[in-house]
């Protein structure tokens, strides 16, 4: 009797014993699926996967139990995810401009005030990767005021900015308008009235460390903040 091979038993198809040798490549198979999001008066049809992949405010969200696929929330036009009223549908424009192509490293060239919009939302969304680019391409213009580094580095904790933006505005020769004293006080009240003192204690000769001995409690309050960010 002839003995037996190993593969003798071996029943599978050779399409079945290719399908098996063959294994998802872990960075450029995506899952997820398209979702249609409403943002304003605006549709936009995107792939789930960086939503899901990069940020757990989207991850969280897309794990809320759903019904069927076809009637999912983000399946259709019709039934699209709404983002909320305080986001704006040319923010989420210039955001996802950053956020496409992934993960190929390419140049992303954006303006000043998209990669303000690409900070904003990366911040509130959670994307880490993004957050961190839209900080380092927004230092590398230089083109940020000296309100819009107090008002952003309040919004999305970044405290040296801050520090950047008080330091400009007690150092400079123009004094602090009225529409620009409405911004200092809208979340931090006589932000603008101890800048004005600042201003006069420079004629005076101002101590170091001036800004942060006034604006200890301010800063720590955004320095909270950004620990909360596993970027900084």
């Amino acid at each position: 009797m002839a003995e037996e091979s190993p593969n003798d038993n071996d029943i599978s198809s050779p399409k079945e014993k290719a399908e098996d040798a063959v294994r998802r490549d872990e960075t450029y198979y995506y899952g997820g699926s398209y979702l249609v999001f409403q943002v304003e008066d605006r549709l936009f049809r995107l792939p789930s996967h960086p939503f899901e992949n990069e940020s757990d405010f989207f991850r969280d969200l897309f794990t809320l139990p759903q019904g069927n696929d076809s009637d999912s929330e983000g399946s259709s036009p019709t039934k699209p995810i709404f983002l909320p009223q305080n986001v704006r549908a040319e923010d989420f424009k210039n955001f996802i401009k950053a956020l496409y192509p992934k993960p190929v490293p390419v140049h992303i060239s954006l303006s000043h005030s998209e990669w303000i919009s690409v900070l904003k939302l990366a911040t509130e969304w959670n994307f880490l990767r993004l957050r961190k680019l839209a900080i380092s391409q927004l230092e590398l213009l230089q083109k940020l005021s000296p309100l819009e580094n107090i008002v952003l580095g309040r919004k999305c904790g970044i405290p040296s900015w801050v520090i950047v933006g008080l330091e400009a505005i007690v150092n400079r020769d123009t004094t602090i308008s009225e529409e620009e004293e409405t911004d200092l006080d809208r979340d931090y009240v006589t932000t603008a009235y101890k800048l004005h003192r600042m201003r006069e204690q420079r004629i005076r000769g101002m101590k170091k460390d001036a800004i942060g001995e006034t604006f200890k409690d301010h800063l720590e309050d955004i320095r909270a903040r950004q620990r909360g960010y596993s970027d900084n």
